[in-house]
């Protein structure tokens, strides 16, 4: 007599479902549900040793009697952790673990990570990417030291971090000598580095410009992530420049002097359909309120700042957003100026909505954890001056979060009234 499987065993056997379920279940009772049937068993060992340290595999492996077993617990494993050992100080050798593991997509050690992936002649390929930090410029005639111990069949990315020095202080003298060494060091890479991390470096984006443009015409990748401490007017031409390829863009200043643009400038200039692999977007612009006295005679920059672009579409990947408004030193508003930049902040949210793709507020994330507007100012009476949150900056980012809420609920109006 044939046995039909029940309607809980078909919708078990569709992988998609399979493993939306088991991504619900707390993963402390993982194991137990792996001892359930022998249709729970290898779901879910794939899914507890999907992630696996070193000391875990090894320890399988030597425990582990049977072959098939075996082979399961392999097939499994998709990144491997490595702790400090022989082989974590061994790049070369991780390769075996890729023969030993049919399904292994990357190996990690702290900052340094190995992935495998197929080319189209169905031939192994690897990338190994690292964090490499440069401190410029101790001694600018100090050769730089190539990677060693890695087979010339690896592809190289480097996360770049470039510094001034220990006490990270910069003479202006001395930008063209650190945009030189700086393009030194891309150069003698032989690539443009994937992440370029310039917190340290706090270098005027103009001469990021100047040496971006020459890398361009080198025909040197462009970085998919930019940190940046301090910029200019010349910003939305970098941006301009490396859009295409960029993934993360982070600016954190930490003054109002080293905050060079205002975020309607900032949007007005930059060529938003370049930036198609955006995801993340941190950045901080110069915010000057309209005095009270200007309020009080009529005289507002809200209704006319931001006008929206009818030529940028919606960004498709575009999905975590963080807007710091940087106001002069020890900013006080008064409440008609609070009301003032409640409104300008609303017209950011209506901006930010018609960059971001609408999928991604249909998500259960609040959207707090994705969309974030922060106001800050200098203290000038710290002995470091820092910018700091303002007083108002949760007022701002309640209004700045209603805003965003009306566009998609009236969105859902508009879509339901079409069905």
């Amino acid at each position: 007599m044939n046995m039909q499987p029940s309607a809980g065993e078909r919708v078990w056997a569709i992988p998609e479902l399979q493993d939306a379920i088991i991504s619900g279940v707390s993963p402390e009772i993982w194991s137990k549900l792996s001892l359930v049937s022998k249709s729970f068993f290898e779901p879910m060992i794939r899914r507890i040793f999907k992630s696996c340290t070193q000391r875990k595999y090894e320890e399988l492996m030597r425990r582990c009697r049977s072959n098939e077993r075996k082979a399961l617990y392999r097939s499994s494993i998709e990144i491997i952790i490595l702790h400090t050992s022989n082989l974590s100080a061994r790049p070369a050798n991780w390769v075996k673990l890729f023969e030993h593991c049919p399904n292994l997509e990357q190996i990690i050690y702290q900052s340094k990570r190995l992935k495998r992936s197929i080319n189209d002649d169905g031939k192994p390929e690897y990338t190994f990417d690292y964090s490499c930090h440069e401190c410029l410029p101790w001694n600018p005639t100090e050769p730089i030291k190539a990677p060693v111990g890695l087979p010339k069949s690896f592809k190289i990315v480097r996360n770049l971090t470039i510094s001034a020095g220990l006490d990270w202080t910069v003479q202006e003298s001395l930008y063209p000598l650190y945009k030189s060494k700086l393009l030194e060091r891309i150069r003698f890479y032989g690539h443009g580095p994937s992440s370029l991390n310039l917190l340290y470096l706090p270098l005027p984006t103009h001469y990021l410009v100047d040496m971006f443009s020459e890398l361009v015409k080198e025909r040197f990748d462009t970085p998919k992530v930019l940190s940046l401490k301090t910029f200019d007017l010349t910003l939305p031409e970098l941006v301009n420049l490396i859009g295409n390829k960029l993934e993360v863009f982070s600016v954190e200043p930490e003054t109002y002097a080293t905050t060079g643009i205002a975020f309607e400038e900032f949007y007005r200039k930059v060529e938003w359909d370049q930036l198609q692999e955006l995801f993340t977007l941190l950045i901080a612009f110069r915010r000057q309120p309209t005095s009270e006295s200007d309020l009080q005679n009529n005289v507002e920059d809200t209704p006319f700042t931001i006008p929206i672009r009818k030529d940028v579409k919606k960004l498709k990947n575009l999905y975590q957003i963080r807007i710091e408004l940087v106001y002069p030193p020890d900013t006080i508003l008064s409440p008609i100026q609070l009301d003032n930049e409640k409104r300008y902040v609303r017209q950011i949210a209506d901006i930010v909505y018609s960059l971001v793709h609408w999928s991604h507020f249909i998500t259960k994330e609040p959207l707090s954890n994705n969309l974030v507007l922060m106001a800050s100012y200098e203290r000038t009476d710290m002995i470091v001056p820092h910018v700091r949150s303002a007083e108002f900056s949760h007022t701002l980012y309640q209004a700045f979060l209603e805003r965003i809420k009306e566009r998609g609920e009236a969105d859902i109006r508009r879509l339901e009234g079409t069905m």
